[in-house]
């Protein structure tokens, strides 16, 4: 599910170009930018939300709830394919706003009915759920190119679309095995003893939502480049669609590799939340370098 949420979400990310030259869509950069603006615009309070109803109903049958979101909204999206004209972008356009709705939610939410059951080893499964993230988001990298060769829009938009709501099997499978592993643990006596949720918000430190304010900045930075970066490394240094890809590919692919032994790593020598914290503040040094680099380098840069 995991998997399949990233490919459909990094998809358009992979054919930008096609997206604004090719029928039916022929998009501009504004309309473009609209798409990626308005998936991404409802995960500023989608996750609270799904952490309210996951307090309520459960976090696995919230899981599944809102993969029937993004299954219709890839459902639209493989639709637009076949229609004409402004129906295409309209039926794109809406499709990729379910999409977005249920992106966050479906990326978070296994934390409250998977981390119960492996308390002893979770940050090597945070690093593992990561890297099945990321292993989508390279697939999309790495296949969009071929499929789109091989037949245009039509099949690189339906085959992430399939994929993504392929994702609702696998989210009411793990509803179904949660519910089984709830009758015969203490996952529902431990779920009625949690405080409510508002004593629980309230007794969180600053620190807390200075790391929230820091993420935030992190995912600012990183992830709209994902959605402008195939094109950006074809007009800026004339690399084909197949060669930029590959290139976006190269980042999703360390933290698929990286993130999983990283996890396993803290597990094993228990490192404290202050060690993790410097660790983490030392990887985003990097980030901000390759970025200058990307907009100073090449032709048209100072380079």
């Amino acid at each position: 599910g995991l998997f399949a949420n990233h490919w459909a979400r990094d998809s358009l990310g992979a054919l930008e170009v096609p997206l604004e030259s090719d029928a039916p869509y022929s998009l501009s950069a504004r309309r473009y930018n609209a798409l990626t603006s308005l998936y991404f615009l409802p995960n500023i309070g989608v996750p609270i939300l799904a952490g309210v109803l996951a307090h309520r109903f459960g976090a696995a049958a919230t899981y599944a709830a809102f993969f029937a979101i993004a299954a219709a909204g890839n459902g639209l999206v493989g639709a637009s394919v076949a229609a004409g004209g402004g129906g295409a972008f309209g039926l794109l356009l809406v499709g990729r706003a379910l999409m977005g709705i249920a992106y966050e939610a479906v990326d978070v939410l296994p934390i409250g009915f998977v981390s119960p059951r492996f308390r002893d080893t979770w940050t090597a499964l945070v690093g593992l759920l990561n890297g099945v993230n990321r292993l989508g988001s390279v697939t999309n990298f790495l296949l969009e190119p071929l499929l789109y060769r091989a037949g245009g829009l039509p099949l690189a938009l339906s085959v992430p679309s399939a994929v993504g709501a392929s994702g609702l099997l696998t989210a009411l499978l793990a509803w179904r095995v949660d519910a089984s592993l709830s009758r015969a643990d203490e996952a529902a006596a431990q779920r009625a003893e949690e405080e409510p949720l508002r004593t629980s918000l309230r007794s969180l430190p600053r620190v807390f939502f200075l790391f929230l304010l820091g993420g935030a900045c992190v995912y600012g930075a990183v992830v709209p480049f994902w959605f402008i970066g195939a094109k950006h490394l074809q007009s800026r240094f004339g690399m084909p669609l197949a060669t930029a890809d590959a290139l976006l590919l190269l980042p999703e692919g360390m933290i698929a590799l990286v993130a999983p032994p990283f996890g396993l790593l803290m597990d094993r020598r228990r490192w404290s939340l202050t060690k993790r914290l410097y660790w983490s503040a030392a990887s985003l040094a990097p980030i901000p370098v390759a970025l200058l680099l990307l907009a100073w380098l090449g032709p048209g840069g100072g380079a």
